[in-house]
């Protein structure tokens, strides 16, 4: 999918007083992938050039003699180059800009190609029907580097006049001589021509596919941009609103991942996937993900646009920066009680609760603020987990095994204190780093759900664990829902009854954001977790 080219089409609201109607640009996802490639044929260009420049110019025979064009060109664009290739690395422009500065790279790399090849009299004997360095270099770079139609064809014409320009100038300074032969000048610049057309030809088909593709990424009010994650279950991408430029992430989700193999089914997901998304969309807890929209696009795959967040989930903090503190545990568990107490309360038990679906983010002014992710719609995923006994080394990766509680595990009743369970793992999680059970197959760490007792947190961590939290969270990985806290709202209480060392709270938070999150990450909610 990265490969494909799509260029969006936006239209301006205001265009009925005399603004722009429309302009054409290409997506985040496809610019990002031509910075990537500008940077790549950068490093190339400045590596052949280097070897080039050291083979002919130290190492030839009257090197030291020798002052020639290629001595003052080639350090230059090898120097021009690197540039271009540390300030993607480094993120010095946006891949917009950095791809404009992209054209001129390419303009001046054809008009050092055409000082090189002319630096020697006119050969002959070599000016057949064949293509210069400089169209294919043109051809080259169009077909590495994706742009609109307008600039790959100014680029590509300013990069063609390198050829016979740089020959009158080599002309001039007396390096070479215009042939008697006219027909001679004809061949030689005749494929720069053919080039500029074939880059014209190309970027004109890749426009009417993208104009296609880009109306069949249109959601509702939204158009797609960017993909931002992948998996068994469908896809996110990174979204707006086509009217008011509000960014959202939308979850793609395929019937078949979901257990709809026939018409049949299919209706009875969607009947089911509307219920469930309109009681989701419906919770007003600030820790519960916002819903914008849903529906199902032409081909039956449901869809949902939820809130566009900036951080991490629970799962990716913890692998990055280790365990952390108690205090901090138990300020984000209590966040993400508040939403829980309010889906119970509405009848709507999430039933995957995990790192992967509980964010922290920046929030406005606040940091470190929960967000609960994908309620009630993957309840018919699981359910045919567990009926095809589909347990792979995937479903560890992404944690249903690993928080899988006792109940759903042996097929049993299910009811919300099932979340309370889940709980009690994604605070161990936290605490410690590693899974409550862990084991060599998914299935056996599912049996050790239903068979084998915990060890308390503390012991199993470096980090001060205070007692009364070792307890609370054992409770919540009792075997028994009845011997669980009942509700979400009286596990918050019973964290907030935790003596600890220290206070968790907003200037520890933003001062913990700032050393190790300083800039937003753009990370939406749901990526690499679809």
């Amino acid at each position: 999918m990265e490969e494909t080219v799509f260029i969006r089409q936006t239209k301006s609201s205001r265009a009925h007083i005399g603004l722009k109607a429309h302009r054409y640009e290409l997506p985040d996802d496809l610019v990002e992938e031509g910075a990537k490639r500008l940077a790549f044929v950068a490093l190339m260009v400045a590596f052949i050039i280097g070897v080039t420049y050291i083979a002919f110019n130290l190492l030839g025979p009257g090197a030291a003699k020798r002052v020639d064009a290629d001595q003052i060109l080639l350090p230059m664009l090898i120097l021009f180059s690197l540039f271009i290739w540390y300030a993607h690395r480094r993120k010095l422009f946006s891949n917009r800009k950095l791809i404009d500065i992209g054209y001129l790279y390419q303009i001046a790399i054809g008009a050092m190609i055409g000082l090189l090849i002319y630096q020697a009299p006119w050969p002959q004997d070599y000016i057949l029907p064949s293509w210069s360095p400089i169209a294919v270099w043109i051809v080259t770079f169009s077909m590495l580097v994706p742009t609109t139609w307008g600039r790959a064809i100014s680029a590509a014409v300013i990069t063609g006049l390198m050829d016979p320009l740089t020959f009158l100038i080599m002309v001039k300074l007396g390096y070479t001589a215009i042939p008697e032969n006219s027909h001679l000048m004809i061949q030689r610049f005749f494929p720069t021509v053919i080039a500029i057309g074939v880059v014209a030809f190309s970027c004109q088909i890749i426009y009417n596919l993208g104009a296609k593709v880009s109306e069949a990424r249109k959601l509702g009010s939204y158009a797609l941009q960017r993909l931002i994650g992948k998996g068994g279950m469908g896809e996110v991408w990174e979204a707006k609103h086509r009217m008011l430029a509000r960014p959202a992430a939308v979850k793609l989700i395929r019937p078949e991942s979901l257990g709809a193999d026939d018409t049949r089914g299919q209706d009875r997901i969607r009947a089911r996937f509307e219920r469930e998304a309109q009681a989701t969309a419906a919770l007003q807890s600030p820790h519960t993900i916002g819903i914008y929209d849903f529906g199902t696009t032409k081909d039956g795959t449901f869809y949902y646009v939820m809130e566009l967040l900036d951080g991490v989930d629970f799962e990716t903090l913890i692998k990055r920066f280790g365990p952390i503190p108690a205090e901090r545990v138990i300020n984000l568990i209590r966040q993400a009680c508040h939403s829980l107490a309010e889906a119970h309360d509405r009848g709507l038990v999430h039933r995957d609760i995990k790192p992967a679906n509980l964010f922290s983010c920046r929030y406005g002014i606040e940091h470190d603020f929960v967000k609960v992710l994908d309620f009630g719609l993957v309840k018919q995923a699981e359910e045919r987990e567990m009926g095809d006994a589909g347990l792979t080394a995937e479903g560890v990766a992404t944690g249903t095994p690993a928080y899988m509680p006792p109940e759903m595990a042996s097929s049993g009743p299910v009811d919300h204190r099932a979340d309370i369970y889940g709980l009690g793992c994604v605070a161990y999680w936290l605490l410690t780093g590693h899974l409550v059970f862990e084991n060599e197959t998914p299935m056996l760490m599912v049996v050790d759900h239903i068979k084998t007792e915990p060890v308390t947190p503390s012991t199993r961590t470096e980090l001060d664990v205070p007692a009364e939290l070792d307890a609370a969270v054992l409770a919540c990985l009792a075997k028994r829902p009845d011997d669980r806290p009942q509700t979400a709202s009286e596990l918050e209480a019973l964290l907030a009854a935790v003596p600890v060392a220290s206070e968790w709270n907003e200037k520890s938070a933003a001062r913990w954001w700032g050393a190790n999150l300083p800039v937003p990450t753009g990370t939406p909610a749901g990526e690499e977790r679809a």
